[in-house]
């Protein structure tokens, strides 16, 4: 999920669509591990707002922050450097 933060109201719209997400997954039972979601602020803003994720039995888990993701076997930091992709990947060469 991706939206664009400019200003506070863009936060809240994010933390709506994450609410959605996750009744959507609750109502078809494809339940979400909350350990396995985090938040990327991509780009040079010092993003401080934190995100909540509603949890199947109704309680709610704050989102982590994270700057280095792996996604489809890519590591990418919150600048969209891969240079820590390369470091890595040489090291398994």
């Amino acid at each position: 999920m991706f939206r664009g933060i400019v200003n506070n109201y863009d936060s809240l719209q994010l933390q709506s669509d994450i609410d959605r997400l996750a009744t959507r997954s609750s109502t078809w039972r494809l339940l979400f591990n909350p350990n396995k979601y985090k938040i990327m602020t991509v780009g040079r803003a010092k993003s401080t707002s934190y995100y909540t994720m509603t949890l199947y039995n109704g309680s709610f888990t704050s989102l982590e922050r994270s700057k280095l993701e792996k996604d489809l076997g890519i590591l990418t930091d919150c600048q969209l450097n891969f240079s820590e992709h390369y470091v890595c990947g040489s090291k398994e060469s």
